[in-house]
């Protein structure tokens, strides 16, 4: 993979303004530059260049390492909140012969994957398959992990521009440990990558979901399968994680009172 950290050295970029840096990662290879052309309904726009503006975004492979470097600085962060989620079922489950322990496993993985998902979305895919039958299919829950995952690996770009800066400029000593609770795009990143990085331990051990989403070694899909995917925007109540007693009592009606 390319490393971009310490690409621009030797130049002071909070000297800069935003046109002169953007211009700057432009020339270096860093972002690229588009024009893009505003639409509204209802209203005829002439698809013309006087009547586009110009944006600059951060290549894919610049928004990879970024992200990939922030994910090695804070990985004890990031396996502390594993552990986090981890520990009730752990505890739960001690002692547990294992078909009970796939229950449990299987109420605690939903339940965290739907907490880091992004917000008020559901993911359907719509597939034609080789004989010519559509059909929709609702994303998986780790496919729904990936799309929330790619989010936040542009928001860490455009919501923390000093952040980038200093790592295109090599200053790895910006990356504080006390740094996450200053800017919060940080502190979101840590906690969906220890509850991903749970949830995956869980489907490891389970096998809930195939996983072509995060597991290098995983067997592409097999060709002739057309797939576009699409948002249906739909506002949803969002679950949050089931205290303690809940777990227990979820656990005690469907584990232990169905062999009464």
């Amino acid at each position: 993979m390319m490393n971009y950290f310490g690409r621009l050295e030797k130049i002071d970029l909070p000297s800069k303004n935003e046109e002169e840096r953007l211009k700057l990662f432009s020339k270096r290879r860093l972002f690229k530059k588009s024009n893009v052309i505003s639409l509204t309904l209802n209203t005829k726009t002439d698809l013309l260049k006087d009547n586009s503006k110009t944006v600059y975004e951060p290549k894919k492979a610049l928004v990879v390492d970024f992200y990939n470097y922030l994910l090695e600085i804070y990985r004890e962060d990031i396996e502390e909140e594993c552990i986090l989620y981890l520990s009730p079922y752990n505890e739960i489950t001690f002692g547990l012969e294992n078909q009970e322990k796939i229950k449990v496993a299987r109420y605690y993985y939903r339940h965290i994957a739907t907490e880091i998902i992004e917000k008020g979305i559901k993911m359907v895919r719509y597939e034609v398959e080789k004989k010519g039958t559509d059909r929709v299919a609702r994303a998986t829950l780790l496919e729904q992990c990936e799309i929330k995952q790619n989010t936040l690996k542009n928001r860490v770009i455009s919501e923390n521009r000093v952040g980038l800066d200093h790592y295109l400029m090599g200053r790895g000593s910006y990356f504080t440990p006390v740094l996450p609770y200053q800017i919060p795009i940080l502190s979101e990143i840590i906690q969906f990558e220890g509850a991903l990085q749970s949830i995956l331990a869980l489907n490891h051990d389970f096998s809930f979901e195939e996983d072509t989403f995060f597991d290098k070694n995983a067997t592409p899909e097999s060709p002739g399968l057309d797939t576009i995917t699409k948002t249906l925007m739909k506002k949803v109540k969002r679950k949050r994680m089931p205290t303690d007693e809940e777990a227990k009592e979820y656990l005690i009606d469907t584990l232990f009172r169905s062999k009464d």
